[in-house]
Formats: C-alpha cells, sequence, structure tokens
C-alpha cells in the first residue's frame, strides 16, 4: 500500500503545498501507532446482544464498533468471551463482513508523551485501508486470546483467514516448539495449536512457584517475588529461624550475604525436599536451609545438622542459577551455562558423581560437560536432565526401572542396579534431534516413577506402579518409557504439564476441540492427595471435577505441583490451591486436617 502525505513548507513568507513520499519506516510508525487500538479489539465488548443485523447509531470507540455474534457465546471454543451489562452510550450501523475501521482521531489520544511525539504529523487511515501484511504485522503482537476473540468478532477476520495466517507464524516462528504442525485429521487448526503452546509456556513459568515436601509447603508470591513457608519446622525447613509448626503460610526473609542488590531478595523459583528447601533469586544466586545431615543444602565446609534461616550458597557466587529441583535428600541445579551441579546423598548415586557417597558442596557433574543442560529434575532416590537437543539422561536408584533404561538390546542384563554415571534414556533419543517434534520438553521425578512430556504434547511414563501411579489401567511397573493415550478416539488431546509425587500423578491436558486445559490425576489416594474429594486410588487418569466448575467461571490451572502426599496448583488468575494431607499444616489453610478436595490459600 503506497500513500501520500501532504505537508506545508513556509519559503519566502508563502505556504508551497509539497507531496511527500513516505518511507517503510512511515508506515511501521504508523502501525505501531495503531497496534493499542487493534489490541482492544481483542477485548470482548459489553454488550455481545448486538448481531450482524442489528445497528447502532453515533459515533462508538475501536471496541464498540466490532461485537460478537450470538452464535460464538455458547462455542466452548471461545469459552473465556464474556459479556456485561453497560450499553454503548453512542450507537452507528455496523457491517461486520467489512475490514474494521479505527475511529479518526483515536491512534493519536491512544498515545501520550514520547509515544505521541513520534507519531505525530503522521497520517491516520483506517485499519482496513492496511495491506494484509501489514494487518498481519500488527496482529502479530496480540496475545491468543484476543486473537480469537477477533475471530468470532468480526467475519472479515474469519472468512480472509488473517488470525489463521498469523497463528500460524507465531507457532513456526516459536523456538522451542520447531516441526509441530497441527493434526488436521481431527480438525485441529494453527489457532488451537497455538492456545496449546501458551497453555505450555505459562505452565513453564509458573511450575516452580510451589514447593512440596514431606510435611512442609514453600511458595514464591509473584506479585511481591516474596517466600512464604508453612508445616512442620522440626529442622527449621520454615526459614522463619524457629523450629515450631505453622499451620498458616508465614513470609521469610533471605540472607542477603555478600550481595547487597534488590535482585538478590526477590524470589523467582522454590523447590522442596523431604526437610530441606532452595530458592533461585533474581540475580540467579541460590539460597538453602533446613535439614543438612547429608550435604544437600549444598553450603560445604562445617555445616550444623540444619538451617532454620535461608543461607545463600558462596561456593556458587561466580555462577547464575537458572533452575532447582529437590529430592528427598538431594539437590540438582542447572546454570545459565548450560552445567548442572549436585550435592547431598549419594548412596544410590543420585548425583551422577560416579561415587556412591554424599557430596557436602555443589559440584558439577563432568560426565555431562559436554551436553548443554537446560532441565533437571530430583526424585526420591534418583535424577534425570535434559539437554538442549533433546537428550534425556538419568540416573541412580534403579530398583523399579525408574531410570528407564530398558531395551530389546539389554534386557537380559541386570538393569536393577543403581546407576552413578549418568546414562542416556535411548527409548526417548530424538530422531531429527532439535527439530523434531517428538523430541522432550519437560521431565518429573516421583519417589520411584518418572515422567516426560514431548513438543507435540504426548506423555511417557515409566517405573513404579504398584499404586496406579503411571495411568496405564494396571499396577504392573515398566522399565522403559510407555506413551500413554490420552482422551477418547477421535480427539486430540496434548498434555501440557505433568507432575510426578510420592505414589501419584498429575498431568495438564489441553482439548484441540474445546481449546480448554483440564487436570487429571492418578495413583495413590489415601490422603485425598488426587482431589476427587474421596480416598479411592486411581489407576487411570480422572479429571478433577472441582477445577471443571470453575473453568466455567473462565478461570482455569496453569501448573501443578505434587508432593510426597499433597498436591498444589496455580490458576490463571493467580490463586493457589492445595489438597492432601495436611496434620501437621502443610496445607496453610489454618487447620490440622488433610482435604481431599481443593482449597484455596490466602
Amino acid at each position: 500500500m503506497r500513500r501520500r502525505e501532504s505537508q506545508d513548507k513556509e519559503q519566502g513568507g508563502e505556504r508551497e503545498r509539497v507531496e511527500v513520499q513516505p518511507t517503510a519506516s512511515h508506515i511501521f510508525r504508523q502501525c505501531a501507532n495503531t497496534r493499542k487500538q487493534i489490541t482492544n479489539l481483542g477485548t470482548p465488548l459489553r454488550d455481545a446482544s448486538t448481531s450482524s443485523g442489528e445497528s447502532c447509531e453515533g459515533d462508538c470507540e475501536v471496541s464498540s464498533v466490532l461485537r460478537p455474534k450470538r452464535k460464538f457465546e455458547r462455542d466452548p471454543s471461545f469459552s473465556f468471551l464474556r459479556s456485561g451489562s453497560e450499553e454503548c452510550e453512542t450507537r452507528r450501523s455496523l457491517n461486520l463482513s467489512s475490514p474494521p475501521v479505527i475511529a479518526a482521531g483515536a491512534a493519536k489520544r491512544a498515545k501520550t508523551g514520547r509515544k505521541a511525539e513520534a507519531g505525530r504529523g503522521l497520517p491516520e487511515q483506517p485499519l482496513g485501508s492496511l495491506c494484509q501484511g501489514e494487518l498481519e504485522l500488527v496482529m502479530s503482537f496480540l496475545p491468543v486470546e484476543s486473537l480469537a476473540a477477533l475471530n468470532c468478532t468480526c467475519k472479515y477476520f474469519a472468512e480472509t483467514g488473517v488470525t489463521e495466517e498469523v497463528a500460524k507464524r507465531k507457532v513456526l516462528r516459536s523456538r522451542d516448539w520447531v516441526g509441530l504442525e497441527p493434526n488436521r485429521v481431527r480438525g485441529e487448526t494453527w489457532m488451537s495449536l497455538l492456545h496449546y503452546l501458551t497453555a505450555s509456556d505459562k505452565a513453564r513459568k509458573s511450575e516452580s512457584l510451589i514447593g512440596l515436601g514431606s510435611y512442609h509447603t514453600a511458595l514464591v508470591d509473584q506479585a511481591s517475588s516474596s517466600v512464604y513457608t508453612c508445616g512442620r519446622g522440626f529442622h527449621g525447613q520454615l526459614g522463619n529461624g524457629q523450629y515450631e509448626n505453622a499451620c498458616t503460610v508465614q513470609r521469610i526473609d533471605l540472607d542477603q550475604g555478600e550481595e547487597d542488590s534488590e535482585l538478590s531478595s526477590k524470589a523467582l523459583q522454590v523447590a522442596c525436599g523431604s526437610s530441606h528447601n532452595a530458592v533461585i533469586t533474581a540475580s540467579g544466586s541460590m539460597y538453602s536451609w533446613g535439614l543438612a545431615s547429608s550435604g544437600e543444602l549444598g553450603h560445604g565446609g562445617w555445616t550444623p545438622i540444619d538451617l532454620n534461616v535461608p543461607k545463600v550458597l558462596s561456593c556458587l557466587h561466580k555462577v547464575r542459577i537458572t533452575s532447582v529441583s529437590c529430592g528427598s535428600n538431594h539437590t540438582v541445579a542447572t546454570s545459565s551455562c548450560g552445567g548442572l551441579w549436585t550435592c547431598g546423598r549419594g548412596r544410590n548415586g543420585q548425583l551422577g558423581h560416579g561415587q556412591l557417597h554424599d557430596e557436602g558442596p555443589m559440584k558439577r557433574v563432568e560426565a555431562l560437560a559436554r551436553h548443554r543442560v537446560v532441565k533437571a529434575a530430583a526424585g526420591g532416590t534418583h535424577s534425570m536432565c535434559l539437554s538442549s537437543n533433546g537428550m534425556v539422561f538419568s540416573w541412580g536408584n534403579n530398583i523399579c526401572g525408574q531410570l528407564g533404561h530398558h531395551t530389546k538390546q539389554n534386557e537380559e542384563s541386570n538393569l536393577f542396579k543403581s546407576v552413578a554415571i549418568p546414562q542416556e534414556v535411548v527409548a526417548l533419543r530424538p530422531k531429527r534431534g532439535s527439530k523434531d517434534p517428538d523430541r522432550m520438553v519437560s521431565l518429573s521425578c516421583g519417589l520411584k516413577h518418572s515422567l516426560a512430556v514431548s513438543a507435540s504434547g504426548a506423555l511417557y511414563v515409566w517405573g513404579d506402579n504398584a499404586q496406579g501411579c503411571l495411568g496405564l489401567g494396571d499396577n504392573l511397573k515398566r522399565q522403559m518409557p510407555t506413551r500413554v493415550r490420552l482422551g477418547e478416539s477421535g480427539e486430540t488431546m496434548r498434555c501440557v504439564h505433568a507432575c510426578a509425587g510420592g505414589s501419584h500423578t498429575a498431568v495438564l491436558m489441553y482439548n484441540s476441540k474445546t481449546c480448554t486445559t483440564s487436570l487429571f490425576t492418578t495413583g495413590y489416594n489415601n490422603y485425598g492427595q488426587l482431589g476427587h474429594n474421596d480416598r479411592n486410588s486411581r489407576f487411570f487418569f480422572t479429571p478433577v471435577e472441582y477445577f471443571q466448575k470453575l473453568r466455567r467461571g473462565n478461570v482455569s490451572v496453569e501448573s501443578i505441583t505434587l508432593g510426597d502426599s499433597s498436591s498444589a496448583a496455580v490458576l490463571s488468575d493467580k490463586s493457589i490451591y492445595l489438597w492432601g494431607r495436611g496434620e501437621l499444616g502443610q496445607l496453610g489453610t489454618n487447620d490440622w486436617r488433610s482435604w481431599f478436595a481443593p482449597r484455596r490459600i490466602v
């Protein structure tokens, strides 16, 4: 689209009209100037009663120009669209089949300060006058919810396929989801696939906000980046300087140590072992406290039997830690340079140093020096990690086959011995490297079982299954990764997030048909940790009905965390729910009892 603008020039006291051809930067600046206005198009309108055959008068704002049709209000794919009771003060006639139009002067009024000065002097044009390439450029800045809202707000977006093209480009540009395509056979679109990727990214960001130990809980408040704890405090694992139990969450202060920056006190991630904790701050520092009988705190040197206040790991002062996971009595962490660090109990080889003894200070795993580790998980007495090219490594105790090293070639060898050096899980090796849609992107270790999730949303389970925690319908253990069938026949169900607990498992599944996520649990349920308001164990993944009801109010589960006998979930409205074993106050519900259904904590 080429446009010409006019500007006045003063020459010798006369005003001369000069035609100026705008450059590509002018066009992009105008697109940026209208970006805020098109974002409003993705906002559901307050009055959803107006259909394509109705009209309104007057001069409306951008968000009042396009109104959703009634049929989309009943469409479960767009259940997040909501309507209010306020009426538009002024109305004008609508033509939902034509390109959207931005009211004159609306873009200029939307900008203030330097942003307004940057766009000053540029001609204001209807959004519909932009060519499709420029329109797609502006729409690429919208979140997936707004793109879906545009689809059901105006026929123009749905019939021309603009939103579908934008969704496709967003998916193809994502580095973490290379090679992923929609399942056309089952009616999946690029838009629904983008919904799945967005849900997976949200789960990644919030999965480390809660840590569940054997009898205590630690969580990070997203608003203040502060750490809160509750439950048993016998070993100082509450970090409040005392050794008493607490049934309500209490804020704790992170020791500044040698650092004195604001970032060193902002917590980003938290992890809990049986009786110890670890926290990562915005500066990349790592703090730990609680039981230290086997060196699981990682401080090295002389360390008391326990610490009741957080202490920064001085041995990692030159290393930036990016993630941490705590097993029963050991700790694993990854650094920004791709290194893997471990400490604590090593009697089953779970530290990966080739030895079977404990390590006090944090020590780098040299066996993985040639690989860039991006994620690590610690279980009861075993560990796993994921490299940047999708390779999965495991080591430690293999009494129940939780390492997943069994293959047809080595089925006659003794596979139940402990492994002290990380070995690749051959069954999960990506066929096409980092571009394989079946490569693993997420790992989780339970007490004696393990999980892995692929980029395409496939779930693999292996290890102990005595209580049905693998969700395969039986109680037989698996010595090699086994894919779980998700959903019923004809449905496209993708695993967004999976977490392994003591003897139970929770999975967050995405339904491409309804564009919704649901929480499913399976396994041991003696303390109600499955969240079904009973104590009956399950051998298949069963949806948690409590969160099914909350989803009707536009609230869904973003991520899940499991402990030995308790469970927790972070919701889209940033609220936190806990349930399961709670006789020592570890649920933070201001009582000393277990809860068989999710309970919101304040």
